[in-house]
């Protein structure tokens, strides 16, 4: 996974930018991959988020061995050891 480098200013104007884009827009639904894409790409810096995160992916509860999905999943940078946290 590939993170373009930003400053501080410009990770500032990347949230604000975002988050106007999506104010009063988006059904969780219909449009939840579409944000997560966005949001990984334009505030954190993936360059290629569809390689970076897995959506509605299957994991089985061990309480009850029934399958449930997580809506996001980042496996490529637990793997790789990777922080998109800021």
């Amino acid at each position: 996974m590939n993170l373009r480098p930003m400053t501080d200013q410009e990770k500032r104007a990347a949230v604000k930018a975002f988050a106007a884009a999506w104010l009063g827009r988006g059904d969780e639904k219909q449009d939840a991959q579409n944000f997560w894409r966005e949001l990984l790409c334009k505030v954190y810096g993936v360059e290629d988020p569809e390689n970076a995160v897995l959506f509605e992916y299957p994991v089985k509860k061990d309480a009850d061995k029934s399958t449930m999905c997580i809506m996001l999943y980042r496996y490529l940078s637990l793997a790789q050891g990777i922080s998109l946290t800021h």
